[in-house]
């Protein structure tokens, strides 16, 4: 039955993967080295032990210090810091009480802050924008503090699909709300999981009339909140929501370049963000997306023969709070051949696949890597997009990529005070390790870097 398999297996790959054979001891061999040495796992306990990694913070400084110096410590050509501007703002003292009952609350990235007594009005629930709408027509939001009640869509597959639906109220809220005169503005959490940790997470004050507060309450909080509003809706709520906004700041970006043997000037991408938010450690987001990274080159430089082209990785600064890492780097790379770049920006459960963006023919070239990775669970090649940071570099012709792993426990911690070390288990992180190096040797060993179609 086995060499049945393998028959079938390489009568699919077909005639341009001859190889198939060695390809696989090669995915075996970078499976086997991940998992049984763990290297991405030790690096990531090494970046919480740092704490939040908030751009323009202390821990953010400190954490581009370890990237620097790990990099250093490993065989790359060349590590160097790329400087980038970013935003510097600080969360104060947070609390949210509806007669008497303290509420879990958190001040939304970049929220003005409350008046140092905090703020008491009546609250107002909406269920959407269209809702918000009606009632500020009426005069009915004017004096109060809007309560956005908007749960992420249990019934969506992909929780990332649920985010992205829901996420508009978390961006907007604050700035729609004070068009009728709103004092401050609330949301739900963006959670599929009834827990009492609020998530925190950007917002804009882009068309606002008035910069008002913004703030997240909890699931559970939300769901206590809005059966007692229905009963005594004119019931005041107390909340403050402190922060301070020092303005711009210096911080950078971590890079690294093993140069390629045969087209050094061709240069392959792989990176995850650097900063988290500072409610906690970033574990997932992104810490597991850096290792990921750094972990990938590591496996991949260790082999015997060497990549064709420049294996990069860039561990950016400031994905939360504006792409300002992400944008200096295309800005500074704009010369360069870039025909590869991968992210790692979904957290470090265990890995179904990747997303593209790339033309249609790259991409079946891509899709026929996939009987490769189905021993170990990987089955998703699809064109639905790659992330934020490597989206920055999209009109240079490379193809751009993401890892996808499972994703129905990613928004139990995003942004939140869980997602910590402990919530990260090692073998699934080094699963994602694996398949990031595994598909990177691929593509440059069957030279799918073509130029995409416009």
């Amino acid at each position: 039955m086995k060499i049945l398999q393998s028959f079938i297996l390489c009568c699919f790959l077909g005639g341009m993967y001859a190889q198939s054979a060695s390809d696989r001891e090669v995915m075996r061999d970078l499976y086997t080295e991940a998992l049984e040495k763990q290297q991405s796992y030790r690096w990531l306990e090494e970046l919480c032990a740092i704490g939040p990694r908030l751009a323009g913070s202390d821990g953010a400084a400190e954490a581009v210090k370890w990237g620097l110096a790990t990099m250093n410590n490993m065989p790359f050509d060349t590590v160097y810091l790329q400087e980038v501007e970013v935003p510097h703002w600080v969360r104060g003292r947070e609390e949210a009480q509806w007669k008497g009952f303290p509420l879990a609350v958190t001040a939304l990235g970049g929220s003005v802050s409350t008046p140092v007594d905090g703020i008491t009005a009546p609250v107002v629930q909406v269920n959407d924008f269209d809702e918000l709408d009606s009632l500020g027509e009426l005069g009915e939001v004017e004096g109060k503090i809007v309560f956005y009640n908007y749960p992420m869509k249990q019934h969506y597959i992909k929780t990332f699909h649920a985010y992205s639906d829901a996420v508009k109220y978390r961006w907007m809220g604050a700035a729609r709300a004070s068009e009728y005169g709103a004092v401050a503005s609330l949301v739900r959490s963006l959670s599929n999981r009834i827990d009492d940790f609020p998530h925190t997470g950007t917002m804009t004050y882009k068309d606002a009339a008035v910069e008002i507060p913004g703030g997240a309450l909890s699931t559970m909080a939300s769901e206590w909140l809005s059966e007692r509003l229905k009963q005594h809706p004119d019931e005041p709520m107390f909340l403050r929501l402190e922060s301070t906004d020092y303005g711009r700041t210096v911080s950078h970006n971590v890079i690294a370049e093993r140069y390629g043997a045969e087209y050094p000037e061709q240069v392959m991408v792989v990176g995850g963000h650097l900063d988290s938010w500072d409610l906690a450690d970033g574990a997932h987001d992104d810490g597991a997306g850096c290792v990921h990274s750094m972990g990938a080159a590591h496996l991949l430089m260790q082999r015997d023969e060497p990549l064709k082209r420049t294996l990069r990785v860039v561990l950016y600064m400031n994905e939360e709070f504006g792409l300002d890492g992400a944008r200096k780097y295309a800005e500074l790379t704009k010369d360069d051949k870039h025909v590869l770049a991968i992210e790692s920006d979904a957290g470090g459960y265990i890995p179904r696949g990747f997303s593209f963006d790339t033309d249609t023919t790259t991409l079946e070239r891509i899709r026929k890597f996939q009987p490769l990775f189905l021993p170990y669970g990987l089955f998703e090649f699809t064109n639905q997009g790659s992330g934020a940071d490597v989206s920055q570099i999209q009109d240079r012709h490379a193809i751009l990529g993401g890892l996808r792993p499972e994703s129905q426990r990613y928004f139990d911690v995003h942004h939140a005070a869980t997602d910590v070390f402990a919530a990260v288990n090692a073998r699934e992180l080094e699963m994602g390790t694996a398949s990031i190096a595994a598909i990177i040797y691929l593509i440059d060993t069957y030279d799918i870097t073509l130029p995409r179609e416009k």
